[in-house]
């Protein structure tokens, strides 16, 4: 069980700003402690172990809202705390949208904490970054890591209002990450990265994530340009989370949506993709790196669908925009102590399709493998357009050679009412589960 001093300690500053004034009041906290890793040019850099700590107080003074924040948790901070947040209600306009979400069913979660990570040694972290770089200096001489890092927290995080929201949970979290490239004489590959996270230390695959990074650099050698064409790609899950999700996400952020910043404003209930497309964001995902039982505000996670064989089903809430629209909160309210709560997605799932990456590649009869996207997305037009990293020129099937010097250019929200094609593999990216993506009328300019 996790420690009841922490919601104890909210509870009392809760209470002492409804006595200074504050006719609501909500208060977050995070006690926690990180270890980080980095690596630099084949090597170990630097290594720093620091606590995580802080509170931050949200009032309510008739209808304009007050914030205030402190980095730790003692009583005698209390007043001030309580008293800037106050200050700043008194100076703010009014919104009548304000408010404090009433407390719901919250289902504690298993399997967010690893006492291995909570007592893992700093020279264990440091063993697990060298682990992920030998890795991928071994698999080929030619293999150069610029960067890296392997980062590792433990800790809580509370959340307490005064109208009886009381949530503290324990979590641990581990993820790494590394980038390089290949190099022969003269010849330099593309830049690649690879990642890999989890609430287990058993959940990191160091060695292989090393080797990934390897493979593809190491693959990418010997590129040439292809040509230029309007025509098919295959997304890659890393190229795919860059291209597709970015916006789209940023397209069903209600705050975008209610600001006018959004594509898909207005469009709930109706086809905005391929029938073949179904997008979810799972609060509550096994061992995903997102996962909590509770959102910034203490209200419930859940699986919500956001796209359903085509159809745009829902909007992201905290509970300012879901009151705005008169909705319910989707449990979507994210941030730190440091700030009042935000909008941002937990763990987004696209579901899988039918094809193996093989037979996506088998299904295109000139086109590109997209194994890494580097350029510019508007998350409001949809417009993207950037340089292909890593990418394979694909004809009649098969795969002919990795190109360079390529871009593709398109918008999001065409591209994803063609998609011909999903693999049935998913693969972990940050938070996200997602496939290989197949879709057409991107423009390929290559020489």
């Amino acid at each position: 069980m996790a420690d009841k001093n922490l919601i104890d300690t909210l509870e009392t500053l809760t209470s002492k700003a409804r006595s200074q004034g504050a006719d609501k009041a909500e208060a977050f906290a995070i006690k926690a402690r990180s270890q980080q890793v980095w690596l630099e040019n084949n090597r170990v850099k630097s290594v720093k172990s620091s606590p995580v700590l802080g509170m931050g107080l949200r009032v309510i003074k008739g209808k304009s809202l007050g914030f205030a924040s402190v980095n730790n948790l003692n009583e005698a901070s209390f007043g001030e705390l309580c008293e800037k947040a106050l200050e700043l209600a008194r100076a703010n306009l009014t919104d009548k949208f304000l408010i404090i979400p009433e407390p719901a069913a919250i289902t504690p979660l298993k399997g967010l904490f690893d006492r291995r990570l909570e007592n893992l040694p700093l020279k264990e972290t440091i063993g697990l970054a060298k682990l992920m770089l030998r890795a991928a200096k071994d698999y080929d001489k030619r293999v150069t890591i610029d960067s890296g890092t392997v980062s590792v927290s433990a800790g809580e995080k509370a959340v307490y209002n005064s109208l009886g929201v009381g949530a503290v949970e324990r979590s641990t979290t581990i993820y790494a990450m590394i980038f390089g490239m290949a190099r022969d004489r003269k010849e330099v590959s593309c830049f690649d990265y690879q990642t890999d996270g989890s609430r287990r230390l058993a959940g990191v695959e160091f060695e292989k994530t090393g080797k990934r990074l390897a493979e593809n650099v190491v693959r990418s050698l010997g590129a040439k340009p292809a040509r230029s064409f309007k025509g098919q790609v295959i997304l890659s899950p890393y190229a795919a989370g860059d291209v597709f999700l970015y916006p789209l996400i940023s397209a069903v952020n209600a705050q975008n949506v209610q600001k006018g910043m959004s594509a898909l404003a207005g469009k709930i209930g109706e086809r905005i993709a391929s029938g073949k497309l179904s997008i979810y964001d799972d609060g509550i995902l096994r061992d995903g790196l997102a996962t909590s039982a509770f959102d910034r505000e203490g209200q419930p996670h859940k699986k919500l669908k956001i796209v359903d064989k085509g159809r745009l089903k829902t909007y992201l809430h905290n509970s300012y925009t879901a009151a705005r629209d008169g909705v319910k909160t989707t449990g979507n309210a994210s941030g730190s102590y440091r700030s009042t709560p935000s909008i941002s997605p937990t763990n987004i799932v696209i579901s899988p399709g039918q094809a193996t990456k093989s037979e996506l590649i088998k299904s295109v009869k000139e086109g590109l493998l997209v194994t890494r996207f580097s350029g510019n997305t508007n998350p409001v037009s949809g417009v993207f357009s950037g340089t292909v990293k890593g990418g394979f020129y694909i004809r009649n099937g098969r795969i002919v050679h990795p190109v360079t010097n390529t871009m593709i250019a398109g918008n999001v929200f065409d591209a994803i009412t063609n998609i011909k094609g999903i693999s049935k593999k998913l693969v972990k990216v940050e938070s996200s589960l997602l496939p290989y993506i197949t879709t057409g009328g991107i423009s390929i300019t290559s020489g």
